[in-house]
């Protein structure tokens, strides 16, 4: 998924423009979404807040069930109070709002798929530079996505609990400190209704250690 700065846009009913960024702040404050987005089947599938960090990501899809679902991804970081839209990215994919899966039924690899995410430069850490354009000591405000299935109870990304929706799709954001490179992302589980850990993510894994460990049981001896 892509990243950009500025207000992401599609069609919407009768010809009005979709303002994700005022959607986005309607997700994060609690507030139900405008009816003309609801009649053009926009739908918040997910959202977080890390209030420690002073970021949030929104995850919106549209037209979902049908091949063209569109989904988009918007980024947030809290500066003098107040939540400002830094951007995101969009593609296309299929999205279906029905039950979650059974990893007992369709494997390892469906407890916690991971589906991409999304990372842009921190406006806060921007504003507070001396020299514009020095991205030195500037962090990145980042988000991954995930659909995890009927046995996830929650996730842990680090020390934060991060609930997951009837649905099943998830999605992670974080601050992290000025790199070069995308940013890495902290330690993700999930974990199960009993409190114990089915499995887990790296900070530069693309793959979970369960997902892992049923490709290694699979090809040894091959």
């Amino acid at each position: 998924m892509r990243c950009s700065s500025g207000r992401l846009r599609g069609g919407i009913a009768a010809g009005r423009s979709y303002d994700a960024e005022s959607a986005g702040l309607r997700v994060l404050s609690g507030r139900p979404l405008h009816r003309r987005y609801r009649r053009a089947g926009v739908v918040p599938l997910a959202h977080d807040i890390d209030a420690g960090a002073g970021v949030a990501a929104v995850w919106f899809v549209r037209r979902a069930g049908r091949p063209d679902a569109v989904e988009d991804v918007c980024l947030f970081e809290r500066v003098e109070g107040s939540w400002r839209y830094l951007g995101g990215g969009g593609s296309q994919g299929e999205f279906l709002l029905t039950g979650r899966p059974s990893a007992a039924r369709a494997g390892p690899a469906s407890l916690m798929t991971s589906w991409t995410g999304c990372a842009v430069r921190s406006s806060a850490d921007r504003d507070a530079q001396s020299h514009p354009g020095d991205l030195t000591d500037v962090g990145w405000v980042a988000c991954a996505l995930f659909r995890v299935a009927a046995e996830v109870a929650h996730l842990q990304a680090d020390t934060r609990r991060i609930e997951v929706p009837w649905h099943g799709y998830v999605i992670v954001a974080w601050k992290a400190p000025p790199v070069s490179e995308l940013p890495p992302k902290p330690p993700i589980a999930a974990i199960g209704a009993d409190g114990s850990r089915l499995t887990e993510l790296g900070s530069h894994d693309h793959l979970d250690s369960l997902t892992w460990a049923a490709i290694e049981a699979a090809t040894e001896g091959t």
